[in-house]
């Protein structure tokens, strides 16, 4: 007679054992990553993008004015002199969420291409004494906006951080990010910031 123990040794010096447990695993893994909520709980996990609930009828439409203030948090206006062509250059404005340690994670606005943009405009949920001092020393055309009563944010439907939104030279929506996690065809960044 075999006890159980000797049925178990013969099977994991089989051939097949440890194969068929990692392909266990593969699927158990797989089922659960598809499951509601997993890609919400690894992007918290890994420090990326927060994502809430969506609904895309409250979405600014295209040809909206966003409004914003005339200057920004360091005093640069935001028309930034009309120095450069601006019916034919077009803004980003990225709502960056709070100024907090895992926000910087998910968005720096060092990873954008600053020249392919007429201004780069990040708009932060903090007060002014949270966002840090280094913002200052941007490109001249990156402009920061401190937004904590909500006051600009609220008619843009973040519902996610970083969201990206373009914008013509009379701050008219040209276009808007419609998925978390994932960049539009109109953001620009550097190949190794990607």
């Amino acid at each position: 007679m075999v006890n159980s123990g000797t049925k178990v040794r013969r099977l994991e010096q089989s051939r097949w054992f440890w194969p068929a447990i990692g392909l266990a695993w593969l699927i158990i893994l797989h089922l659960t990553l598809r499951s509601p909520g997993a890609q919400q709980f690894l992007a918290a996990l890994l420090g990326a993008p927060r994502v809430g609930s969506h609904n895309p009828a409250n979405d600014p439409p295209l040809g909206a004015v966003i409004y914003l203030p005339v200057r920004d948090l360091y005093g640069k206006r935001l028309d930034l002199g009309r120095e450069k062509k601006r019916g034919t250059i077009p803004s980003l404005l990225v709502y960056a969420g709070t100024c907090s340690e895992c926000s910087l994670r998910a968005f720096n606005p060092m990873s954008i291409e600053a020249d392919s943009y007429y201004r780069t405009i990040v708009l932060y949920d903090s007060g002014a004494a949270d966002i840090p001092g280094y913002f200052r020393r941007l490109p001249h055309n990156f402009l920061i906006i401190s937004d904590p009563s909500g006051k600009y944010s609220q008619m843009l439907n973040p519902a996610w951080s970083p969201r990206f939104y373009l914008l013509d030279s009379d701050n008219c929506l040209q276009g808007i990010q419609s998925q978390a996690l994932v960049n539009p065809p109109f953001l620009y960044m550097p190949e190794e910031a990607q």
